[in-house]
Parts: C-alpha cells; structure tokens; sequence
C-alpha cells in the first residue's frame, strides 16, 4: 500500500475542506512551524488511494497543497543522470531510476516531481514528455 504525505506550507496547523461531486473531505494538516529561521509545512499522511485521488484532483493541489513523500512503493535506485559537455538548452539536473519497470510506478515518480499535476499524467506519451524535460531516465522501462 502506498503512503503519500502532503505539505501545505504556510499553516502550523488546520482543517481543510476539498469538495468532490456533492461532498467534502476534510483533511487536518499538523506538525507545521513558523519560525524567523524555520519554516516547517503543516503534514497530512494517508494509505486511503481514495482520498488520495481526491486531494490530488483538487484545485488546491499543486498550488497550496503539495506531495511531500511517498512510502510504500518498491523503492527504485537513484543514479544522477549524466551531464552532457555542452549542452545550448540547460536542463535541470535529472535522475536515473534503472529499477523502475512498470508504467504505474514510473507514473507515480513522475506525478511526484514538484510542479507537476496529477492530472499532467494520463498517458505514456504524456509521461514521456514529462521524463524529458525533467530529465528523467527509466532504462528498464520502454514509454512506446
């Protein structure tokens, strides 16, 4: 089972409530810290795959509400991607998953990258877009 915990920076602590079709789900956020120095978000942590879509569906998410960790998953090999010598257009730097062989795990890394929506992610084809230019790399996964 996945665990996915979510920030929401800004807040120490709160309630919010993100409506779907005709109801709400309210998820409390804790743990935050506001500080001069420190700034710790407020955390929400759910194994619910239901009240994951839900909130990654939301408006919120990606704009207030962000995927802080994931758990649970098979845990791939991180490998910084090599740099190439000269390169006209810079990347960011990127990663290489050499573990990863099924879409939906190599979906849910991608949905993971901060500023990306869930909902950016429907297909292989938008996958591999979002691979590229994040410079992503799956050896052991073929995106055609």
């Amino acid at each position: 089972m996945v665990r996915k915990v979510y920030a929401y920076p800004g807040i120490i602590a709160g309630d919010i409530l993100i409506s779907f079709g005709r109801g709400y789900l309210r998820i409390q956020f804790e743990g935050g810290y506001l500080d001069r120095k420190l700034n710790r978000p407020a955390i929400y942590a759910t194994s619910d795959p239901i009240t994951q879509a839900i909130i990654e569906k939301s408006d919120l998410f990606g704009r207030r509400i962000f995927l802080k960790d994931v758990t649970g998953m098979e845990e791939p090999v991180c490998e910084p991607a090599a740099k190439p010598a000269e390169s006209a257009e810079a990347k960011p730097e990127g990663k290489v998953f050499p573990n990863v062989k099924t879409w939906p795990k190599v979906a849910q890394l991608l949905k993971a990258i901060p500023g990306v929506k869930a909902d950016e992610i429907k297909n292989k084809e938008d996958g591999k877009r979002v691979a590229e230019r994040y410079n992503y790399s799956f050896p052991s996964f073929s995106f055609d």
